[in-house]
């Protein structure tokens, strides 16, 4: 075999020498095996050199004197490269292991990245963990890592009222625990109470939230948070100047609102019977016991009972919560037609463990636990009936008649029995017919009115009164005239837009079935369905009832049970 050499020269550069021998043939494949188990053999080989190199002594194999050498592999440093993501939130760092070089050291990342631009979000520990990934990897081979990431802003969070006392609602919703173990549903644990000075609720700033920024070192502008709002209301007042904390300015029972707390007159009493009489109060009152049969009670404020109403009157100008149920019966009115002896009223939400044979109307809305029976209810938002602590609503409602201007949640809807059950979701349309009918003889007299308001200013005008003051109280009154218009035509406008549009928001969703006999009415269409459904969505869809399966809340319910 012919003698065959390597040797590397200042600049790296891998030299193959060959002295042909006399009579002994070689081949290309012995000079690719000479590079490989050679100690360069990790050197990048250059393929055309060694051919080259090869077919200079194939083609003068008659001077065995010559000696021949080629440049056919070289050694290379290893080398990165980075790729930036399109929004310089990310760079993700490629190593090219060494063929017979330097391999990288960290100092080499540092530098590639700071001509890079990325001078941010570097993770020192990806870093190493790359290098010696590319110590272990074959010569030549790449190797990939992201190491280094922006940091993405946080918005601000939204200032909000934080409540310092607790809302007597939620604690009657909530009985007390016994020793025993056992809740008893007539213990509430006394009713909350706050004196004069008490602090009602602070106003939480909101917050800058937190920048971010880029691998290359542009700062990205967090969106700060949306002010709070907070304001005095009935029994409260600020004591900052900055306004944001609320005391009560008199001593009496709490009400969460919106964006304030109001503090009531409280009457707390055990139970209204004919001992009491009937109770007309201007505040909120706590009745630990019962309402009795044919009694009334009225409030301004909130009204709390702990134990049931039976066949009475409660009307509240607040929110009513019953701790336990709603009981009346079937009576003849005056018409001889047939009426129920329960009637509760509130401008804000009622909840109750159970109803039977009720007249109920609520301008919020309306939570009852257990089931409702044998009920004319009118109520302005949605309707639930179920346990609230449960993602779906399982309770029971037939025997009814509901007009609804928001959704109805329920578990089974309609009775086994054939007792008809009616849901009419057109609150809204006739709500607005009835704004209509009562608001237009309110307008044609305002418009009486200012016509001669109008006439008799024009008239003391041209004569030139001087008398200031009455001409000055006539604008006025006129102003006062025109406002009252401009008021009754929002009201009109704004629920004329609610009436066509909230049908499309509404739906009747009924976890556990509708059963045969439930009639629905929504606009001019009517349904009355000929046979049960298991769970089941009602929509307005297209100008027309729909009735989807609900499977997915289905197959949850059937997992609860």
């Amino acid at each position: 075999m012919c003698d065959i050499t390597l040797s590397v020269t200042g600049n790296k550069d891998l030299v193959m020498t060959i002295m042909p021998e006399f009579g002994v043939a070689t081949n290309l494949t012995a000079l690719h095996t000479a590079f490989e188990v050679s100690e360069f053999a990790k050197y990048a080989l250059i393929e055309e050199a060694i051919e080259q190199l090869f077919a200079e002594m194939d083609n003068n194999t008659l001077d065995h004197k010559l000696r021949f050498k080629k440049i056919i592999a070289c050694a290379l440093d290893a080398k990165l490269s980075v790729l930036i993501s399109p929004d310089n939130m990310s760079a993700t760092l490629k190593l090219t292991a060494a063929q017979g070089g330097s391999p990288i050291c960290y100092s080499d990342v540092v530098q590639c990245l700071k001509s890079s631009g990325i001078v941010k979000g570097v993770s020192k520990e990806k870093v190493q963990r790359l290098i010696n990934k590319g110590l272990l990897t074959s010569a030549g081979d790449a190797t990939s890592m992201e190491i280094a990431q922006g940091g993405s802003c946080e918005p601000g969070v939204d200032g909000f009222i934080d409540y310092l006392v607790e809302d007597p609602i939620n604690k009657v919703l909530s009985p007390k625990e016994g020793a025993n173990g056992k809740v008893d549903m007539r213990d509430l644990g006394g009713v909350i109470y706050v004196t004069q000075g008490t602090k009602l609720a602070k106003l939480i700033p909101p917050t800058v939230g937190i920048d971010g920024f880029t691998i290359t070192g542009n700062i990205i502008k967090a969106k700060p948070g949306k002010e709070g709002f907070i304001e005095e209301a009935e029994g409260s007042h600020f004591i900052d100047e900055g306004k944001t904390t609320l005391v009560a300015n008199k001593s009496g029972m709490p009400k969460h609102l919106d964006k304030s707390v109001a503090v009531n007159n409280l009457l707390e009493i055990e139970n209204i019977d004919v001992s009491t009489g009937n109770i007309r109060f201007d505040g909120a009152i706590f009745v630990k016991g019962d309402v009795c049969e044919k009694m009334q009670l009225f409030a301004t404020g909130d009204i709390i009972i702990g134990g049931c109403v039976e066949s009475a009157q409660v009307k509240s100008k607040g929110d009513i919560c019953i701790n336990q149920g709603i009981i009346g019966h079937q009576t003849v009115g005056d018409n001889g037609e047939p009426e129920n002896s329960t009637t509760i009223h509130a401008k804000g939400g009622i909840s109750a463990q159970f109803v039977q044979y009720t007249d109920m109307v609520s301008q919020g809305k309306i939570s009852i636990v257990q089931y409702i029976s044998h009920c004319q209810i009118i109520v302005e938002g949605e309707l639930w009936v179920g346990d609230r602590s449960k993602t779906i609503a399982d309770g029971k409602l037939f025997g009814s008649y509901i007009q609804s201007g928001g959704s109805i949640f329920v578990g089974t809807l309609g009775s086994p029995c054939g007792d008809t059950t009616s849901i009419d979701l057109n609150y809204w349309s006739e709500k607005l017919t009835e704004l209509k009918h009562n608001t237009q003889e309110k307008v044609e007299l305002i418009l009486t009115r200012s016509g001669k308001i109008s006439t008799l200013i024009k008239k003391l005008t041209n004569e030139n009164s001087k008398d200031e003051a009455l001409l000055l109280r006539l604008d006025n009154s006129l102003k006062q005239h025109f406002a009252l218009l401009l008021q009754f035509n929002t009201n009109i406008m704004r629920n004329e837009i609610k009436a066509a549009t909230h049908l499309d928001e509404l739906s009747i969703s009924a976890y556990q079935g509708i059963l045969t006999g439930v009639d629905i009415t929504i606009a001019d269409s009517s349904h009355c369905l000929k046979r049960d459904h298991d769970a089941t969505s009602v929509y307005w869809r297209n100008k027309k009832i729909a009735l989807e399966p609900i499977v997915t809340h289905a197959v949850e319910l059937e997992e609860r049970h």
